[in-house]
């Protein structure tokens, strides 16, 4: 089923409207600087590297040095990026990624005046999509904590939440924090574990995956990670025991230098 749940990263979207006003915490001229990295990949023989064309992140977290969102416009609660992308190999590439407050997937800012029990996202209901039941209930902060940075503690709003299923149990958990006074995202975490199919539908084999994409420079003064600390360790065991005795071998992971 990966395919098809990941089919909503590309499909449109049945969203019910959230009520409350967003704050804008970013400028245009902020940028913000990130380090993406594989930190874990398990699979059966015979799953492809990355497993299907819809997690690419494994591979990208893989193969590139940084990330760079530099603020280029910002209209009511869409905020504009231009992305600079670091390859390994030492190209770059550019892109321009217009982030909705209230409805994108990538969700790189968040209102400055949410907390917890705020929803991030609202109730998605994808029936008239797909032609059957599956609700994604509404994305709501968690918690918030403190952050270190070089120049101090910072507070981070954080959304950890499972990818409701289309059946069976929840096999995908992401993790997000937001900077409070920003809104900006600092860190976005996903464990995951899955069944690769062919072009056929027929199942290949099982992979279980960590990829964490971590804040590490910025505009804002003192909002710098200094090399060797992170701004949070996470060890979740869950997702990699939901395929238990499937037999695994490891590909070659690039760690930070």
């Amino acid at each position: 089923m990966v395919l098809l749940v990941s089919m909503v990263l590309l499909s449109a979207t049945l969203l019910l409207p959230m009520c409350q006003a967003l704050t804008v915490g970013v400028s245009v001229g902020n940028w913000f600087k990130y380090k993406g990295t594989l930190v874990s990949w398990a699979a059966d023989p015979g799953v492809p590297f990355p497993p299907s064309q819809y997690d690419t992140d494994v591979l990208t977290f893989n193969t590139t040095d940084w990330f760079k969102y530099t603020v280029t416009g910002i209209v009511a609660e869409n905020v504009t990026f231009e992305v600079v992308t670091h390859w390994s190999n030492g190209t770059e590439t550019t892109a321009t990624l217009v982030d909705s407050m209230s409805d994108s997937f990538t969700m790189m800012c968040i209102g400055t005046d949410l907390g917890p029990g705020s929803a991030v996202r609202p109730l998605v209901d994808w029936t008239e999509t797909f032609g059957f039941a599956w609700i994604w209930p509404a994305r709501t902060l968690n918690n918030t904590v403190e952050d270190p940075y070089a120049g101090g503690n910072r507070t981070a709003n954080v959304l950890d939440w499972w990818m409701p299923p289309i059946f069976g149990d929840p096999t995908t958990r992401q993790i997000y924090h937001w900077d409070k006074a920003t809104g900006i995202q600092t860190l976005f975490e996903t464990h995951s574990a899955q069944t690769a199919y062919d072009a056929s539908f027929q199942p290949i084999g099982n992979y279980a995956y960590v990829t964490k994409r971590v804040l590490v420079d910025s505009s804002i003064s003192g909002m710098v990670v200094p090399e060797g600390l992170t701004i949070v360790v996470t060890v979740l065991l869950s997702t990699v025991a939901v395929i238990v005795g499937t037999r695994y071998f490891r590909k070659p992971v690039r760690f930070p230098r």
